[in-house]
């Protein structure tokens, strides 16, 4: 007769349970690693449009207080007249994300100017980048 002592190896059902338990772990890793793709193709458009208004938002400030129609009051959108050019169809934001590009400039007074000007305005700009996020 033989005996267990004797024989190596695995048996059928240790096989079974043994695969049942390393595709659990690798369907587990595989949704993790999908789920962070979609979240960093989902944060790359946010990136790219924050460093774009970033960089819009020094051309404005080096045009100065009044220099150009771009700091007039009122909502902007890039066209002709202005020194703010839309967004180059070959930037990401464009190509990828179909984003649009607008800015608006209001002004606030100054009720605690540091010159002590009670008739000082201060312009407030806000670049404003719309984008479609792909699936």
């Amino acid at each position: 007769m033989i005996t267990m002592k004797n024989k190596k190896g695995f048996t059928l059902v240790e096989i079974i349970i043994a695969s049942l338990i390393a595709s659990i772990a690798v369907a587990g890793a595989w949704g993790a690693a999908s789920f962070s793709w979609r979240a960093m193709q989902r944060s790359g458009g946010a990136t790219l449009a924050l460093n774009y208004e970033r960089a819009v938002h020094e051309q404005l400030r080096a045009l100065g207080y009044e220099a150009s129609p771009d700091m007039d009051i009122g909502t902007h959108t890039p066209g002709v007249g202005y020194t703010i050019q839309d967004i180059p169809s070959a930037h990401p934001l464009k190509a990828r994300y179909d984003a649009t590009l607008e800015w608006t400039v209001s002004t606030i007074a100054a009720a605690n100017d540091p010159y002590n000007n009670p008739q000082a305005l201060y312009k407030i700009v806000e670049v404003k980048i719309d984008w479609t996020q792909p699936e």
